[in-house]
């Protein structure tokens, strides 16, 4: 029998392949496709639990089907999150990317899937800005001082250059800080516009 093998990519690798494309238009082609009818996305799995220090934390396992140049790509994403990882110097968040060769419905690509899934998510909010949001815009406002709000910053200038200014707001305002400090144009998750004011969101009046 022929050797198996399985090509995994880290994140690295990914952040290659990711740069060769536009995300946006990936994503929009995608939906694109959805709206056709002509993907498929069973319904996800979902796994919840505490780890030992009452935090939470779950697992969520997406299968799909999609429509790409020359056939179909099946696959799965594994995604799995955990709200201690910040305190632990951790992404919140972190998985893999699984891809299957449509013949023998092995898996043959496995991919580093923290950096791909937020750039996904950001390339959509990118398409929603250009489909349902306002003709024109220069600044925006993040919640939320960690990856997802570094690839929406950097899809973000990206797509809309008249961008200028980006508020961060965080429930650890050290975080924010640090985020906004260390934020270097060509790094992962920063951006050539002015760099994020850290804050914090402001407190609720008392009843």
């Amino acid at each position: 029998m022929p050797a198996e093998s399985i090509r995994f990519l880290r994140r690295g690798e990914v952040r290659a392949c990711l740069a060769k494309l536009d995300a946006g238009e990936v994503v929009t082609e995608t939906l694109r496709q959805h709206a056709l009818g002509r993907t498929r996305l069973p319904s996800e799995g979902y796994l919840g639990w505490t780890d030992s220090a009452g935090a939470a934390n779950r697992s969520i396992a997406m299968l799909g089907a999609v429509p790409v140049t020359g056939g179909t790509a099946y696959g799965l994403k594994l995604i799995n999150a955990s709200l201690g990882n910040p305190g632990r110097g951790l992404e919140r968040a972190g998985g893999v990317g699984v891809l299957f060769d449509p013949e023998t419905a092995r898996p043959a690509l496995i991919a580093e899937a923290g950096l791909l899934s937020a750039v996904r998510t950001a390339a959509y909010t990118v398409v929603s800005l250009r489909e349902l949001g306002p003709p024109e815009f220069d600044a925006v406002s993040l919640i939320g001082a960690g990856t997802l709000a570094a690839a929406h910053l950097d899809a973000l200038v990206a797509a809309f250059p008249e961008l200028r200014r980006c508020r961060l707001y965080d429930l650890d305002p050290a975080r924010a800080e640090h985020w906004a400090a260390e934020a270097r144009p060509g790094t992962p998750g920063s951006t050539s516009a002015p760099r994020p004011t850290p804050g914090r969101p402001p407190r609720p009046p008392r009843s």
